[in-house]
């Protein structure tokens, strides 16, 4: 019985993983713009919209945060505090039919009291899963990384 994941990506069963890889690489491309968009406008509320409902959030030192609505809450937080940019460099994406993940190396830019930007380093782990004809952020980890 073929799985309804993606539409028109599957043959005979199994499936087309230059296909699979497109879609996954254009949803990553989808989920990177809305996510640098949000962050750049302090919109937590978009900024969340990348993560699936039942999404986790894996940062340094705190709680996992589980679910889109927490995670819009705990964005909130960090663009409160001045976190307000960021550039990553992908280092891997792979897709197994209906999950994959970025691996990938970041610069956060964040300001303090003062209106200084700072910047710390680090490197997050994105697991997706596809669902509802799109790909979303199902496991987002990241750690920092020495200056």
């Amino acid at each position: 019985m073929a799985r309804s994941y993606h539409s028109g990506l599957l043959r005979k069963n199994k499936p087309c993983w230059s296909q699979v890889m497109k879609s996954l690489n254009e949803g990553m491309q989808r989920i990177n713009q809305t996510f640098t968009e949000a962050l750049q406008a302090g919109d937590a509320k978009t900024l969340s919209q990348v993560y699936a409902e039942d999404a986790l959030l894996m940062v340094p030192n705190a709680d996992i945060v589980r679910g889109r609505q927490d995670i819009e809450a705990f964005y909130r937080g960090i663009l409160d505090s001045g976190f307000h940019d960021h550039i990553y460099e992908r280092s891997a994406l792979e897709a197994r039919e209906d999950l994959g993940y970025e691996a990938a190396q970041f610069t956060i830019f964040t300001k303090d009291e003062q209106g200084q930007v700072k910047k710390s380093r680090g490197k997050h782990l994105l697991i997706l899963k596809y669902t509802d004809d799109r790909w979303w952020v199902h496991i987002d980890i990241w750690n920092d990384s020495p200056s």
